[in-house]
């Protein structure tokens, strides 16, 4: 693909696959995404994966992935990226069970990336275990930032309108999930929505535009799932799933040690109404920076 020698196909979304690859020009190893074959000829999904450079080349923290280049070659737009090799955060969390502190660690520097994102004025749109790699080092970086918008962004082509997600979902019974209750659940993307409905705050649910409290929602949804291995929100599909969230029905966490505190941070944050959870998410990481100071001396 252009100057690139590809390795090998890493994995395929949505909207685009990526692989490893070799930049000659300096002899390294880069992640390639390019827009899916299938998809080439649409002018949107090429915008969009250009608006995915632009908003992850505006952010330097080592959280967030690194992009080095985005250009064109004759199979479409490409991003070539930072190359990490080790797992999402959706596979670290299923691998085994793992203390409250551990996960709290690994959580707070991933908030450090939203932040980092949100500082530049930058919403995520789509933030979920699978959007996180975790490198050798144990450094995790945030990545896909194709729904990435900022502030002032008109609604994606993919957002619907209206009060009831029953209304606006369309999803493919094939790759629906059937039980959205453990880790052991998929993440379903086959939605007239642009997102991933099991960690969508309840106002894209209902088609309005997420910003920095709807990243936040995401943010929190996915630390209580990696805190007690189950979603706060549950339900037998997406259209259920979605439903739970929109009415607040929130399931209660299994027994655990999780400590009160925490878990009375991490509820706020996914508050039903955005007004109801932190300023933002570098406030709900203080407070669990300062709490566990108070709390366990650290």
């Amino acid at each position: 693909m252009g100057r690139f020698e590809v390795v090998r196909e890493i994995g395929q979304g949505g909207m685009a696959t990526v692989y490893e690859a070799v930049d000659p020009n300096l002899g390294r190893h880069v992640a390639l995404k390019l827009v899916r074959a299938d998809k080439r000829d649409d002018s949107y999904e090429q915008e969009r994966l250009i608006r995915e450079a632009k908003a992850i080349a505006d952010i330097e923290h080592p959280n967030v992935i690194t992009v080095y280049e985005v250009g064109r070659c004759a199979e479409g737009v490409f991003i070539a990226m930072e190359y990490v090799r080790g797992p999402t955060l959706r596979t670290w969390m299923r691998a085994t069970p793992r203390p409250w502190g551990e996960v709290t660690r690994m959580l707070l520097k991933i908030g450090q990336g939203l932040a980092a994102a949100h500082s530049r004025g930058i919403t995520h749109g789509d933030f979920k275990p699978a959007n996180v790699i975790i490198g050798a080092d144990e450094r995790p970086r945030v990545l896909d930032f194709g729904l990435a918008h900022g502030g002032g962004a008109k609604a994606s082509r993919h957002c619907a309108s209206g009060n009831s997600a029953s209304n606006h979902m369309k999803i493919d019974v094939e790759q629906s999930i059937t039980q959205t209750t453990s880790l052991d659940a998929d993440e379903s993307e086959t939605l007239l929505f642009a997102g991933t409905p099991a960690y969508m705050a309840p106002e894209q649910h209902k088609g309005e535009n997420p910003d920095q409290r709807s990243d936040q929602f995401s943010f929190a949804t996915v630390m209580w799932e990696a805190l007690y291995r189950q979603r706060p929100f549950l339900g037998r599909n997406p259209f259920v799933v979605s439903q739970a969230i929109i009415d607040d029905r929130q399931t209660p966490p299994p027994a655990s040690r999780v400590p009160q505190w925490l878990h009375r941070i991490v509820d706020q944050g996914i508050a039903n109404k955005p007004a109801d959870r932190h300023h933002s998410i570098p406030s709900m990481l203080a407070a669990i920076v300062f709490a566990s100071r108070v709390m366990h001396g650290y």
